[in-house]
């Protein structure tokens, strides 16, 4: 009985210093959980977020169309259409409106106006670059030059820029030829003079791109988005159940170490006793 006594006390002192860990274990596997309930209603709340968009786009006409090589955006006055600039292949527009038989209602970054049906193709999701300007330096043998309505060089011209200003540039249009070795290709360009921003054309043997417009690549918005969610364990960490297996060979261990101690040896026999007549 006093062997069992002592092996059960020396079990107990083994297994004191491992007991805090079951309770670590335990916070551990709470703070885990924690973890991925953040992460899953964070994910909820992205989810919400697109779904609002999504219906407040659906809710109206407006739908996003790529815009196909060759075209261009119009104004319209009375009944006629009036190229305003060229736009980048592969962007897009916003169609706003699609009455016309030939032409859609649209947006184009801050310009408004209308485009060919047959240059743009309508797509059924939010692109997540959707237009893009490219930059322009005048260059003018340190003259500066015209901001004019039109692409033509005898119209009266309404602004004058400085020489080596940058101007943000949407396309091009073909207009008159200021000089005969330099084209008839003008810029549409925004300018801003410091109090108001202004909308017009430099003439493109004037100035230099700096920075040209990039291709486009194509891509959804949200697309391939997420919330990956990853449980919160410490590096060399070891999770409860491994902490409870190594325990155990311990306790297992200090048994088998007792009984070697204090099992009574076999080699000790009792003597012989002799009885006398």
């Amino acid at each position: 009985m006093q062997i069992r006594r002592i092996l059960l006390i020396i079990i107990l002192l083994a297994l004191t210093p491992f007991i805090p860990l079951f309770s670590r274990g335990a916070e551990r596997s709470d703070r885990s959980a924690a973890c991925g309930m953040v992460a899953r209603e964070a994910r909820r709340d992205v989810l919400n977020v697109a779904s609002a968009s999504t219906q407040a786009q659906a809710s109206t006409s407006a739908q996003y169309a790529k815009i196909l090589p060759g075209a261009y955006l119009y104004s319209r006055a009375g009944g006629d259409f009036i190229p305003v600039t060229s736009l980048p292949r592969d962007y897009f527009v916003l169609v706003t409106d699609r009455t016309d038989p030939h032409f859609f209602a649209a947006a184009y970054h801050d310009l408004l106006g209308w485009v060919r049906r047959g240059r743009v193709e309508l797509v059924n999701f939010e692109p997540a670059t959707k237009s893009a300007t490219g930059v322009l330096t005048v260059a003018n043998g340190g003259l500066g030059v015209h901001l004019r309505s039109l692409p033509d060089h005898t119209l009266p011209n309404p602004a004058w820029i400085a020489s080596d200003t940058r101007l943000d540039f949407y396309g091009t249009l073909e207009g008159t030829m200021l000089h005969p070795l330099l084209g008839t290709t003008w810029f549409y360009v925004r300018h801003f003079d410091g109090s108001r921003v202004l909308f017009g054309y430099v003439y493109g043997g004037h100035v230099e791109v700096t920075t040209p417009i990039p291709p486009n690549i194509i891509e959804e918005v949200g697309g391939g988005g997420g919330v990956t969610e990853y449980p919160y364990r410490r590096p060399f960490e070891l999770g409860p159940v491994r902490q409870g297996i190594i325990i155990a060979c311990l306790a297992v261990t200090a048994v088998f170490v007792m009984l070697a101690l204090y099992r009574p040896s076999q080699d000790k026999r009792r003597s012989p006793r002799y009885r006398s007549d």
